[in-house]
């Protein structure tokens, strides 16, 4: 099955995975068919069954990242030395 991962979106941008549910441990897990690949966790939030869920959702890591560090730099012009 195709799984579509967003948990490096930032980084490494959205990257698509052959695998499985894990529904012996929990339906909200996935894994890549290989013994030691890797694991995601949460449906939702770092895979996705749609591309157009995981665009969505890097969408809302990217603007959620952009708030952050807007209110980060007016943090930091606020710091006066000496």
């Amino acid at each position: 099955m195709r799984f579509w991962i967003t948990k490096y979106a930032l980084t490494k941008g959205i990257f698509e995975l052959n695998g499985r549910v894990c529904s012996e441990i929990t339906e909200k897990m996935v894994s890549d068919n290989n013994k030691f690949g890797g694991i995601y966790y949460g449906e939702g939030r770092e895979w996705h069954r749609t591309l157009k869920d995981a665009v969505l959702r890097a969408k809302i890591m990217r603007d959620s990242k952009i708030l952050s560090l807007e209110r980060q730099l007016k943090r930091l012009k606020l710091i006066t030395f000496g």
